[in-house]
């Protein structure tokens, strides 16, 4: 079985989302389940539906968002509005989130990875995927996916990570030692 990622983004970015961005996170081993790109298309318009419509548009993302294991923000241009109510959703209910775009406060919130660009995210997502395949799940495959420090520290010490519980536990060693949270990467 696939981990689901849905995709949050303005609605007039539903085009690349369905044509550019749901094909390569297929190719790197997740589902999307953002069908809000497959059926829209254009700016953000809702003069064009009845109340019902849009409360019936509302609860299937609401639906997606709520089935996938983890989340891709993206958003270059920082213009998202639905699209940051469905962030707060996502870090309420403990999803990953991986962030591409502008960032807000919310980019440095526990289980949010900021990734540089769309093909970063995809990395990250594909290293998602892995530990995902491993057991992994919420904000913990944010954390271990962008977690780089935590790798390069079994490589050198020449024990390289068995798994996900290894890393888990060299992560956490190294947060009780410093006394907090380790920088995000950005």
């Amino acid at each position: 079985m696939s981990p689901r990622v849905y995709v949050a983004a303005p609605f007039a970015a539903g085009p690349v989302v369905r044509d550019a961005i749901h094909p390569r996170l297929v190719a790197v081993g997740w589902e999307p389940c953002s069908r809000w790109a497959s059926e829209w298309v254009g700016p953000e318009d809702f003069s064009r539906f009845t109340p019902a419509e849009l409360r019936a548009i509302a609860d299937g993302n609401d639906e997606d968002l709520g089935s996938a294991d983890a989340v891709l923000l993206f958003d270059p241009e920082g213009k998202g509005r639905e699209t940051y109510s469905e962030l707060a959703r996502a870090i309420s209910a403990g999803s990953p989130v991986v962030w591409v775009g502008r960032p807000t406060l919310s980019a440095w919130r526990r289980g949010v990875v900021q990734a540089r660009d769309l093909d970063d995210a995809i990395g990250l997502l594909r290293r998602m995927g892995t530990l995902f395949a491993e057991g992994v799940r919420g904000e913990l495959l944010a954390l271990l996916a962008s977690d780089e420090p935590t790798r390069a520290e079994y490589h050198a010490q020449g024990d390289p990570p068995k798994g996900a519980l290894d890393l888990v536990r060299l992560a956490y060693a190294r947060t009780v030692a410093g006394g907090g949270d380790e920088e995000r990467r950005s």
